[in-house]
């Protein structure tokens, strides 16, 4: 995957995210928070690994 894709991936899972922001704490959907959390936490690695194997 190239960085271009995983930074709209990024920012379609930030939209997301935010959305669920806007609900009040008690009726926010935890289960689909933490999804987001999770798949936003493992493109960021594959973005790391990408800008750390260009630098070399």
């Amino acid at each position: 995957m190239n960085i271009a894709e995983i930074e709209s991936k990024l920012k379609d899972l930030r939209i997301k995210q935010a959305e669920q922001m806007k609900t009040k704490k008690a009726s926010r959907d935890t289960t689909a928070l933490a999804s987001i959390r999770e798949e936003m936490n493992k493109l960021k690695d594959e973005a790391t690994a990408v800008y750390k194997a260009k630098r070399k």
